[in-house]
């Protein structure tokens, strides 16, 4: 009786094992390049660029003014 309690949980631990294997192997293949974003400013005002090429944002703005 041992002997099967010690075969089943030692199956357990190489399937855990193995599983927690792949998902090592598997997890740098899904990580994605990190973007880098940098504010700067030129004769024509401040720009935002992404990865070194420009990044057009376009937005409303709403706030109460008085006349």
């Amino acid at each position: 009786m041992a002997n099967l309690l010690n075969a089943t949980l030692l199956g357990r631990c190489r399937g855990i094992g193995l599983f927690l294997a792949l998902i090592s192997l598997a997890l740098p293949a899904l990580a994605q390049p990190v973007d880098r974003v940098t504010i700067y400013q030129d004769q024509q005002g401040w720009k935002l660029q992404v990865n070194g090429e420009d990044f057009y944002v376009k937005g409303v703005v709403w706030g109460y003014a008085p006349p």
